[in-house]
């Protein structure tokens, strides 16, 4: 754990530690009780993957606070990829794919929270306020690959997120479109931006700015955020 600015090495208390970590309660209770204030989770995936796990996202949103995952063979350590918590966000343009960090569904939740006026400092004209919609824990493959469990990560949820669907006539900068890629299943999102420009990233490539119209036309679903369901 990284604990008021340093390092705090910890036993793996997983029964099998080379796919899963457990830090007990108490160990962190016992931090928190010396008035010490746990800033990040720390943790490795031996031999891979460089992505978090559903397990990871779940637990990282279950702490808010940021994780930090590395790949390692027991001798080379990857860079460090640090999400959630108040971690900094990547920039929206040109980042690089990576799951469950930097998505098709990372790149929209992290305008919405970015906002309007911060955006406009990265060259984005985007028409919202700063919105937090929420994040949802995910596999890779959630879509249907084989050998994973099916999810339908949008139609699932993005109802209780606060969107709508709305017809194609009625899209207007701010909102989302939802459509299939090599799947049966929703499995990709973007944002369109005034202009008729679209906003979105693909697998094995950086997060992108394009002409609306190809895009456009191949939507299968459009969304708009009109507020989260039980919102104050």
């Amino acid at each position: 754990m990284i604990v008021s600015g340093g390092y705090l090495p910890c036993v793996n208390y997983a029964t099998n530690p080379k796919e899963d970590f457990n830090i007990p309660a108490a160990i962190q209770m016992g931090v928190r009780a010396k008035g010490l204030e746990i800033q990040a989770i720390v943790h490795s995936h031996p031999e891979g993957p460089s992505y978090p796990s559903e397990q990871d996202m779940t637990g990282q949103i279950s702490t808010d606070i940021p994780w930090v995952l590395v790949m390692t063979d027991g001798v080379r350590v990857s860079p460090p990829e640090i999400w959630g918590g108040d971690a900094v966000i990547a920039p929206v343009i040109g980042r690089e794919f990576l799951h469950g960090i930097r998505d098709c569904y990372s790149l929209i939740r992290d305008v919405f929270r970015i906002g309007n006026t911060a955006l406009a400092g990265e060259g984005v004209d985007w028409p919202l306020p700063p919105i937090l919609i929420p994040e949802y824990a995910r596999a890779d493959g959630w879509w249907g690959e084989p050998r994973r469990p099916k999810q339908n990560l949008y139609v699932e949820n993005f109802k209780a997120a606060g969107f709508v669907e709305i017809t194609r006539e009625q899209i207007k900068p701010g909102d989302a479109f939802l459509t299939k890629i090599r799947s049966d299943n929703l499995n990709h999102a973007g944002l369109l931006l005034p202009n008729n420009l679209i906003l979105h990233h693909l697998p094995q490539r950086l997060s992108r700015r394009e002409p609306a119209g190809l895009w456009a036309r191949a939507a299968d679903t459009w969304v708009r955020y009109q507020g989260a369901i039980n919102a104050s």
